[in-house]
């Protein structure tokens, strides 16, 4: 039994390691989802605002 146990160990942090690995990926791709689909938010609502002060703006000068 001794000559398996570092064997189980080995493959037991390796496991873990690797699993470790997947979820530190999932973490960094979902944060990095979040903070792109906050930057598109803002340059949407940035041109959105534009585009209503330009309205604004043309309005008034037609009257």
């Amino acid at each position: 039994m001794p000559v398996t146990d570092p064997i189980i160990v080995a493959f037991v942090s390796g496991l873990l390691a690797l699993l470790s690995g997947c979820a530190g990926a999932a973490l960094t791709r979902r944060t990095e989802y979040d903070k792109w689909l906050r930057q598109e938010r803002s340059t949407v609502f940035a041109e959105f605002w534009r585009q209503l002060y330009k309205a604004k703006v043309d309005a008034t000068n037609a009257i």
